[in-house]
């Protein structure tokens, strides 16, 4: 079948020049003013990878990225996998209990151990203070902020 430059942008998608510049190697069949071209030799070239385009490796690409999603949906529903808003709020929820039970730790040790100098209690709650900084203020830690923000 002879097809246009036109045509084949139709029927392709692909664009104009995209066309002309990927065929430029092919000779066209020229039917008066019009240059057309056999599709039996054009499409191959329109579609190799040489040009960025081979449509098997992209099919394949995307069979892959499929079954991927399909095996995290599956690990999901098997509970092997949690949803990232869900592992989110149990990070935040574990923040925010360990910030509970830490903030009394230097009250209790003074109490349980009234020898204990001051510098020493005042040394400990600026630990405690210095671990539960690294939390930041939603439990999340910066990398897994950073992992999510990207897509993981």
């Amino acid at each position: 079948m002879l097809c246009s430059i036109n045509q084949l942008s139709v029927y392709t998608g692909f664009a104009y020049r995209t066309i002309k510049a990927r065929l430029s190697g092919l000779k066209p069949v020229v039917d008066g003013a019009a240059h057309l071209y056999e599709t039996a030799k054009a499409l191959p070239l329109l579609y190799t990878s040489d040009h960025g385009h081979d449509l098997q490796k992209e099919r394949a690409r995307l069979a892959h990225h499929q079954a991927n999603r399909e095996a995290i949906r599956e690990r999901e529903a098997r509970s092997q996998y949690m949803p990232t808003d869900l592992a989110v709020i149990l990070c935040q929820t574990n923040a925010e209990r360990a910030r509970e039970r830490f903030s009394v730790v230097v009250a209790q040790v003074a109490k349980k151990h009234p020898n204990i100098p001051r510098p020493a209690l005042d040394d400990l709650a600026r630990f405690i203070g210095e671990a539960l900084a690294e939390l930041g203020p939603d439990g999340v830690p910066a990398e897994i902020k950073r992992r999510i923000n990207n897509g993981r």
